[in-house]
């Protein structure tokens, strides 16, 4: 709802300008806003989303035979320092798990 303001004096220009919701408020409403619409588009793939975000994936093989392998990934967000690692039955399985 838009709301109209008229100056015509000072006390109702006073009334409109505390009726204006704070800075605090604002900032409030828009963090609820913006963590309400993040959620609604999360990303179910991890690892495109940490490369977006300026991270990196280093997989090696791990271990076990060569038809049942096993894979170790490294995550890392090197602007926070953050590390993950992960292990699975395939490379798409650990880099998804530690991303």
């Amino acid at each position: 709802s838009t709301k109209n303001y008229h100056y015509d004096s000072s006390d109702s220009f006073r009334d409109d300008v505390n009726s204006i919701p704070t800075s605090r408020e604002a900032l409030a409403d828009l963090a609820t806003w913006l963590v309400e619409q993040a959620s609604k588009t999360s990303d179910p793939d991890a690892k495109s989303h940490l490369f977006r975000m300026g991270g990196n994936i280093v997989t090696t093989h791990s271990g076990g035979s060569d038809h049942s392998p096993f894979f170790r990934s490294i995550a890392t967000m090197t602007m926070d320092g953050i590390v993950a690692e992960a292990f699975g039955k395939s490379k798409k399985i650990s880099e998804q798990k530690a991303a």
